[in-house]
């Protein structure tokens, strides 16, 4: 007999776990990854453990055979600031707002999930809670490499979505680190040397102005972003770590860039990037040392059309603005398996993850439960 969980209590308990991955502390998901592998192997529903290092793991529960819904959210949060007015780790509830680290990115949609899976049984869903998606998608990329040919939803759900509307897109990720040399030479003469910093801030400049013609009427434009500049004149090399002068009379010969570009439109690929950089930094005479690329990421869209039905049965009944949300790695799976049927959904806060005073609304929470149980019982139903 199916009984109606919680998801208010999860949510209190997964908020007390730290969850955020910092090396010098030595903590990452573990310790919230066990104790949601507890309750539900407490539970009695079919779950195990998907090891992505030696410590960290998925945990994923339901239908591992033939899932007609794969429903997601990850366990990670970021590490909380100094600038919290109450302990970040001790859940607050304070005028139907409860406060904590990641209360809205993203663990109450991850205890709509536990509250909805030990609740109503579904039997027909397979559930993943993942790692790293703060960070380097590790969690969902193992996911993907073991069960791409193994299982074949209809339809999948990302209860990472903000505001309890359904999300059908978003742009790309595509981020790499850039090294560039120029030269030397005395700064009371400018034409001695070339300056590496302010030449390659003026190539990300026009590179930038370029991208804009890639969008589409969903998405908008691609965008840039330089997220960090190291520049200076290089004197050597520690632990591959650059050793760099900042003295302000020598014109700086060394800089590296992390640039991050959000594509929008398919077409912009991270060759038609790499190709545009290297021919911009040849006319700023700027020697490309190396690209190393940490992220390559399509977007993603669900066409409207296939979500009507959804979008009927959510609360706010609204589509989600694509242009106002980041990359959702829903992408990787709406990839994956053949571009079916993929949504985001969710009870978290607009503009409040990731900043001290976190927050969700405790309405916002039971509304995304109802939506979810309604969901897998229609489903059962068919």
């Amino acid at each position: 007999m199916n009984m109606r969980i919680n998801s208010l209590t999860i949510l209190k308990q997964l908020i007390a776990i730290p969850s955020f991955v910092d090396n010098d502390s030595d903590n990452d998901e573990s310790q919230i990854a066990e104790w949601i592998y507890q309750y539900i192997k407490k539970a009695g529903q079919p779950v195990k453990k998907q090891f992505i290092n030696r410590r960290r793991f998925n945990v994923l529960a339901g239908n591992f055979i033939n899932p007609k819904v794969l429903v997601v959210g990850h366990m990670d949060t970021v590490k909380p600031s100094k600038e919290w007015d109450t302990n970040p780790l001790n859940p607050t509830e304070k005028a139907g707002l409860i406060y904590g680290a990641g209360s809205s990115d993203m663990k109450a949609g991850l205890s709509v999930m536990l509250s909805t899976l030990i609740g109503i049984k579904p039997k027909s869903a397979l559930f993943l809670f993942y790692c790293d998606e703060e960070y380097d998608f590790m969690g969902m990329k193992i996911f993907v490499k073991e069960f791409r040919k193994k299982i074949k939803p209809r339809l999948i759900l990302s209860m990472d979505g903000e505001n309890l509307q359904i999300g059908n897109a978003c742009r790309g990720l595509i981020e790499m680190t850039i090294t560039v040399r120029g030269k030397s030479g005395h700064s009371g003469n400018p034409d001695s040397g070339i300056n590496a910093i302010t030449k390659s801030v003026a190539v990300f400049v026009q590179l930038e102005q370029l991208l804009k013609s890639y969008k589409t009427p969903e998405l908008g434009q691609s965008t840039i972003n330089i997220a960090s500049i190291n520049g200076g004149s290089l004197v050597g090399q520690k632990n591959n770590t650059p050793l760099l002068s900042r003295e302000g009379n020598v014109i700086p010969d060394y800089c590296q860039i992390v640039l991050e570009v959000r594509p929008s439109d398919p077409k912009l690929d991270i060759t038609i990037i790499v190709n545009k950089v290297k021919e911009l930094l040849k006319k700023q005479q700027l020697k490309l040392e190396k690209i190393t690329i940490r992220h390559n990421l399509r977007s993603w869209i669900t066409p409207k059309t296939q979500l009507d039905n959804f979008i009927k049965l959510s609360p706010n009944k609204v589509l989600a603005d694509p242009m106002e949300t980041g990359y959702l790695d829903i992408q990787l799976l709406w990839e994956t398996f053949d571009k079916i049927t993929s949504l985001s959904f969710g009870p978290a806060e607009p503009d409040v993850s990731h900043t001290a005073n976190e927050f969700v609304r405790i309405s916002s929470l039971q509304k995304a439960q109802a939506f979810l149980e309604k969901l897998l019982k229609n489903d059962i139903e068919t």
